[in-house]
Formats: C-alpha cells, structure tokens, sequence
C-alpha cells in the first residue's frame, strides 16, 4: 500500500452543474484532513462542485484517515476511481455508506490491494451501486475484524460471488440485506464455508435476489442467530430440506423466512418452543 498524499477520482456529467463529488457526513468529519485540487488550483474539502463533460478531482490528504464512511455517498457522476488505488487505509476502520449510491461506478479494481485488516464496519458499503458487476478484486480482502456487513453488496448487478469465498467474516454479527435485490444472483455456492457462527442478524440477507438452491448453507452455524425475517422471502427458493438441521434456538424472529413455503415446511425447522415476538 503506497504512502501517496495526492491521489484523484473522476466524475463525468453530460451538462454543467453542480453534483456531489463526497458525502457531507465525510467532509464535516474531515475539513481538517482533507484538501482538494481542481484546475491547478487548491481548494478545501467540499461536498459539491460545478462540472461539465469529465473532471478530474485530486485530493490532497493532510492526515492519515481512519474513517472514511460517507467518503463518495450519493456520488452519482462518480466514474474513475484508479487513483485509490493509492490510499493509504491501513488505519481505517469504516468504510460505511463509502460508496453507496455511485450508480455510474463499475470498476472498482483498484481496491484490489487496499489494507481492510483493521475495518470493522462495512455498512452499505455498495449499496445501490446498480452498475456494479465484478467484484474480483476483493477477493484477497481480509475482512476479519469485519462485524457489521449489513447491505454490503445490496442492489447491485453482481452475479459472481466467488471471490468471497475464502472471505473470513468468522467476526460477523450482522449480515441483514447483504445481498438484498441482487437480480443477477442466483448462486450462493461461494458462500458455503462462511463461518457466521457469530451472527446475530440475517434479516432480509438474500431478500427478492433470484436464488434457488439454499444447498450450500446447509452447514452454517445459526445457533447465535437471532433475526431472520424475510432472509429468503421473494426468492425461488423450492427446497427447505438443505436447512431443517439449523440450529436456531436464539432466534427472536421468524416473520416470514420463507413467504411463498408452506407452513407445514415452516413447522420442521428446529425453532425454539417460544420464539420471542418482533421487536
């Protein structure tokens, strides 16, 4: 990982108009840290900016981040990202919201090498990034002190999660709309060793993605689970069977897991006598 202080990104709009170019929540948190240049000309952190046609945005880093949640949130006209390629993220520990909402984003190889060992918040990290496809380059990601994975990858385009499957998210105590309203999804078979013994929350992980075959999540360990609401509701899913030995006696919730099964399916699972209600 390079040391590099000055790195830029690229945004592209048809006509000239001010668009997001960071997120407010991350330029209040780091007016301090953070410096632009545009034109040759030096500037402060801000959260918008007049274009037209493609621009090319270098920032300035005065401090090392430890935060960079928000960092591109609602960027839309987002396009190019190389040059983070560069940044330094050996002390970050939130890469939340980080670049939910950049609809026009699509390659994100440049996040290859990025150093996530000490990150333990990817909240809604891609969220809503309709045009994301390949997700290969974070294959190598160590994601172990990750706890929060909530909507990481949710409505997205992708539909090749192989490069998740060494992932060690053995840490992972919420995984709710991880990959929620994925239309391309249809195997979960990477997903297969994942250690979610610690989860507690899997509410709405796979809601209304086109997935199956739940096969590969017949081994999970589920005995922390705590909320599974609606975890595989407007799937195709026609098999319970790879399932019923779950282990799920720390469940509170179970409001349609499965919407379109059979209550007579529903009534095999291993659930606790007295399942709490919803909260």
């Amino acid at each position: 990982m390079s040391d590099k202080k000055e790195i830029f990104v690229i945004y592209k709009t048809n006509e000239k108009t001010k668009i997001n170019i960071f997120g407010k929540n991350f330029v209040k948190k780091n007016k301090e840290n953070v410096k632009l240049k545009v034109d040759g000309e030096t500037i402060g952190l801000t959260d918008e900016y007049e274009i037209q046609n493609e621009k090319k945005i270098t920032i300035i880093i005065t401090k090392d981040l430890t935060d960079l949640s928000f960092m591109f949130h609602n960027c839309k006209n987002l396009v190019n990202i190389d040059g983070l390629k560069y940044l330094n993220t050996k002390k970050v520990t939130s890469l939340a919201f980080l670049f939910s909402g950049c609809e026009e984003l699509k390659d994100i190889s440049a996040l290859e090498y990025w150093d996530v060992s000490k990150v333990t918040n990817f909240l809604n990290m891609f969220i809503h990034c309709k045009n994301l496809e390949n997700i290969n380059s974070l294959g190598k990601w160590n994601v172990s002190s990750g706890i929060i994975f909530i909507g990481f990858f949710g409505s997205t385009n992708i539909s090749d999660i192989g490069a998740l499957r060494e992932w060690d998210v053995s840490n992972g105590e919420k995984f709710s709309i991880m990959f929620m309203s994925c239309p391309n999804l249809k195997s979960i078979e990477p997903l297969e060793n994942w250690d979610v013994s610690k989860g507690k929350n899997f509410g709405k992980m796979f809601y209304n993605s086109p997935i199956s075959n739940i096969e590969p999540l017949k081994n999970w360990d589920m005995s922390n689970a705590q909320i599974l609401s609606k975890m595989f509701d407007k799937c195709k899913i026609s098999n319970l069977a790879p399932i019923l030995n779950w282990k799920l006696n720390n469940t509170e919730n179970f409001i349609e897991l499965f919407k379109y099964s059979s209550l007579e399916d529903l009534e095999t699972l291993k659930i606790a006598e007295n399942p709490k209600k919803e909260k």
